[in-house]
């Protein structure tokens, strides 16, 4: 659970090839709007490190 309700989790998404690393909004405190695309490399690890969560 995430208190308060309105706030969200902010989660990467990973595959072997791509990640997509989510940024907060340059515009606002609550929008993550912006996002970074990441390598094959750094995907690979993204993916390595969610596994272990």
């Amino acid at each position: 659970m995430v208190e308060p309700a309105a706030a969200l989790e902010r989660f990467f998404v990973a595959s072997e090839t791509a990640a997509v690393v989510p940024l907060p909004s340059f515009d606002g405190a609550e929008g993550f709007d912006r996002g970074v695309l990441l390598s094959r490399e750094a995907a690979v690890g993204l993916v390595h490190q969610g596994r272990e969560a």
